[in-house]
C-alpha cells in the first residue's frame, strides 16, 4: 500500500473531480500515475530521437519508414 499526505483542499478537489468523473479515487490516483510514467518514457524517447535526427537530418518517407519499422 502507498500513502500520500495531502492538504484538505487537495483531497477535496480530488474527491470532488473523481465524482464528476464517475470514478474511484484510487483508479484516478492510479491512473494518473501510470499516464505521467508513460508521458516521461514517451518524451525520453522523443529526445532520444530528436538528438539522433539532429545528428543525421535524413528524412524519409512514409512508406520508408514503414518498411523500416516493419522489416
Amino acid at each position: 500500500m502507498i500513502q500520500a499526505r495531502l492538504s484538505p483542499e487537495e483531497e477535496s478537489f480530488i474527491k470532488a473531480y473523481a465524482l464528476a468523473n464517475n470514478i474511484s479515487i484510487s483508479a484516478l490516483i492510479r491512473e494518473s500515475i501510470f499516464e505521467k510514467i508513460e508521458d516521461e518514457i514517451d518524451l525520453r524517447a522523443y529526445e532520444k530521437a530528436m538528438g539522433i535526427h539532429l545528428k543525421n537530418p535524413k528524412t524519409v518517407s512514409f512508406d520508408e519508414m514503414c518498411k523500416m519499422v516493419n522489416g
